[in-house]
């Protein structure tokens, strides 16, 4: 009777740990456009290439309360203390999940609303201050750049913890049209780099912003189309920081940029072609470029028309031997069992989880304790039966 209880103990709570995550662990948001009504869903990746869902679409619903969800244009982010922050966009709210999958609201549009003249709408641009752990992220429609504290109750309802590092104006002082629809990353200086997406050809830039408020623009349109990107740039995809910065021009180049943090020069770390050959296809890397604790870049490729989603590791001290990561096949199959006919594609973001943290404390939900219930009941009885046929 002991084995059997505490069999039943094992069985019950292994089923709520093996979700945890673990350093190196990559997450990336997946659209499920497929999917009546529409569904999304945030896939975890581990460092040997085996993937499982992470966050699905009925805990997305649960926090913001719709019926459909959208991980189109929309950004993502894990902290310095494992969590994974990310923004859906029919909802125009940023999620939280903690290492365990777990899913909260972190902070509505509704609260953030109240402090610019335009609803709010996240793209891209999401990044964790690795020094101070705040949550920092690009506002597309009030073109600003906003600090979230994470060290506070949640969801944050007073916006007066929220702070507003740049607007509108600091941006049109150096450029006519302003668009942070493309990535943001910070180093480990607390400066802020920042894609505009310009307008027709015209401001595709990258600004640099300081601790101290000054911002810069690091590099020009030319010197992106010197550095290899052009003719037409377009920087509405993200970046990633790690000693130097990674911009995916999602334009003629459909590349990854190579950018020094103080001079610029561009250079191309992997093309278009080079892409093409691993995937088959052409690229699209609207999916996201996040980077790993071993300098291994991670590109989110949707693949061009039709959508085929891939995602490609690129070392950076030698990307001559990038490979495909994960496969379209892999994807799909996944995605037929939790979604069938939901359509698979890389459109949002992604991010790796870079430092360990203590495993979560496993947690049980209705269902576990339904079945908690249900065990001890049947362990109640059969030990009920023992003692009426001892008697």
């Amino acid at each position: 009777m002991k084995k059997l209880i505490s069999s039943f103990i094992v069985l019950l709570f292994v089923g709520f740990s093996v979700h945890a995550s673990e350093k190196d662990d990559l997450f990336i948001q997946v659209d499920l456009e497929g999917a009546s009504p529409d569904e999304c869903s945030i896939m975890k990746v581990k460092a040997d290439g085996s993937i499982s869902e992470f966050v699905s679409a009925s805990q997305i619903f649960s926090a913001t309360g719709l019926a459909t969800c959208n991980f189109g244009d929309t950004g993502l982010a894990v902290g310095n203390d494992g969590k994974v922050y990310f923004s859906e966009d029919d909802s125009d709210n940023i999620l939280v999940a903690d290492p365990n999958g777990q899913t909260r609201t972190f902070v509505t549009d509704t609260v953030v609303n109240m402090l610019f003249p335009n609803t709010v709408d996240w793209d891209n641009g999401m990044d964790v201050n690795p020094v101070t752990g705040t949550l920092v992220a690009a506002d597309e429609d009030n073109e600003a750049i906003v600090e979230f504290p994470t060290d506070v109750a949640i969801p944050i309802q007073d916006p007066a913890l929220i702070n507003i590092l740049a607007v509108e104006a600091d941006f049109e002082a150096l450029v006519t049209t302003v668009d942070l629809e493309g990535g943001i990353a910070v180093d480990n200086q607390e400066n802020i780099y920042i894609a505009n997406d310009g307008s027709a050809g015209v401001d595709d830039v990258i600004f640099k912003l300081t601790p101290q408020g000054n911002l810069s623009i690091l590099c020009t349109q030319a010197q992106l189309i010197a550095g290899g990107a052009g003719p037409s740039v377009d920087l509405d995809v993200g970046m990633a920081f790690d000693g130097n910065l990674f911009v995916a021009d999602d334009g003629d180049c459909d590349c990854i940029l190579e950018i020094d943090p103080v001079t610029c020069d561009p250079q191309i770390l992997i093309t278009e072609a080079q892409i093409g050959a691993l995937t088959g296809g052409n690229a699209d890397l609207e999916g996201g470029v996040c980077i790993d604790t071993n300098m291994n870049l991670f590109l989110g490729d949707d693949g061009g028309s039709p959508d085929a989603p891939n995602i490609i590791k690129v070392p950076v001290a030698n990307p001559v031997i990038a490979s495909l990561f994960v496969s379209e096949a892999e994807i799909d199959a996944l995605y037929d069992i939790i979604s069938p006919g939901g359509d698979p594609q890389l459109e949002g973001s992604c991010d790796v989880k870079r430092i360990d943290t203590p495993n979560p404390v496993p947690t049980i939900s209705e269902w576990g304790m339904i079945a908690t219930a249900l065990g001890l009941g049947i362990i109640g009885f059969i030990m009920a039966r023992r003692r009426m046929v001892k008697a």
